[in-house]
């Protein structure tokens, strides 16, 4: 959410990561694909950004190599707008 402290959020935890793929929750509070971006990037060298969630979830798919793991992380207006699309997308790789 735009009123959050999202640039904490993405100091710690970006450089945890090797890719990082930006997106947008459908919350009219919601912090642009755009804004979330410049602040990734300064702290993760392999960043993304769509603004389509469930694109976005697609696009991280795509990138997955065995034994990876795919981390959705942000509000709970994000996860919710994720949950079933997830569950639908991934249970082919159960």
């Amino acid at each position: 959410m735009a009123d959050k402290d999202y640039e904490t959020y993405f100091k710690r935890l970006c450089p945890l990561f090797d890719r990082i793929i930006v997106t947008e929750a459908s919350n009219p509070r919601k912090a642009g694909v755009r804004e979330l971006y410049d602040y990734a990037v300064q702290y993760c060298g392999n960043v993304s950004k769509c603004a389509d969630p469930f694109e976005a979830v697609l696009l991280a798919k795509r990138g997955l190599k065995s034994g990876d793991a795919l981390l959705v992380c942000g509000s709970l207006y994000l996860a919710g707008d994720v949950r079933d699309f997830l569950i639908n997308t991934f249970k082919d790789m159960q």
